[in-house]
């Protein structure tokens, strides 16, 4: 897959395999966890059982009784451990949304500094060293995978301050000129503005974009196109 035009290169290739060795993606989605409303829902429910049960309690035998006190006794541990675990999968559901919130608030800023140095600011692009971090800490709840154009738009803004560490604006041209060449190509799903705008999407809540490869209208035109070619 990385030897289309605008993939990543050989060299880069080892570069993406050490990162997602490196690093604890989940390649697939986890559910979202049940909110806090649900949680106490739940609780609210089994309360109420119970003290309907402790009403009518004269209607049962000292057995039943027995057996449902033990019920009763089950069903609280068990939605103890349920309450523990699912905080914590809450906490890291918000802590995911907070990721994804800064890591497409950091393509923003690269996107205006790059746009910038197309301007004529001749000065290197700043951004946090740890971006992939953040995408670690998201990757767990995102529905697509977006690394390979995280990684790649990475690369690029590396040599962006390469070719200014150098002053060779000769160079620093050759590779703004290739990432505008990217955010044309069709051989990839998404290109880093829609990587961008899924994260921000994600972490307000809202569905992300499905990739275009997918779109129901673009299923319909390539059934199409192949059903005229079979008939000619």
């Amino acid at each position: 897959m990385f030897n289309k035009k605008n993939k990543f290169k050989i060299d880069d290739i080892e570069m993406l395999e050490s990162v997602i060795s490196s690093h604890n993606f989940n390649i697939i989605r986890n559910n979202k966890p049940l909110s806090f409303r649900g949680v106490m829902s739940i609780f609210v429910s089994i309360v109420v059982g119970l003290v309907i049960l402790i009403i009518f309690a004269e209607n049962f035998t000292d057995n039943q009784i027995t057996f449902l006190g033990i019920m009763g006794a089950t069903f609280i541990s068990f939605f103890a451990v349920f309450y523990t675990i699912n905080k914590e999968g809450r906490d890291r559901y918000i802590l995911a949304k907070k990721s994804a919130a800064i890591l497409s608030q950091i393509l923003k800023s690269v996107d205006n500094q790059i746009a910038r140095i197309e301007n004529g600011m001749f000065y290197p692009v700043i951004y946090p060293k740890n971006w992939l971090d953040y995408y670690e800490s998201c990757s767990f709840y995102l529905e697509y995978d977006y690394i390979e154009y995280l990684l790649r738009e990475f690369e690029i803004i590396n040599k962006i301050n390469c070719s200014i560490k150098k002053d060779d604006k000769e160079e620093l041209l050759e590779v703004i000129k290739y990432r505008r060449q990217i955010l044309t190509d069709w051989n990839t799903d998404y290109d880093i503005f829609i990587t961008s705008l899924n994260l921000s999407r994600f972490s307000i809540g809202t569905n992300e974009i499905i990739s275009w490869r997918f779109d129901k209208s673009y299923k319909i035109l390539k059934n199409f196109s192949l059903r005229t070619i079979l008939i000619k």
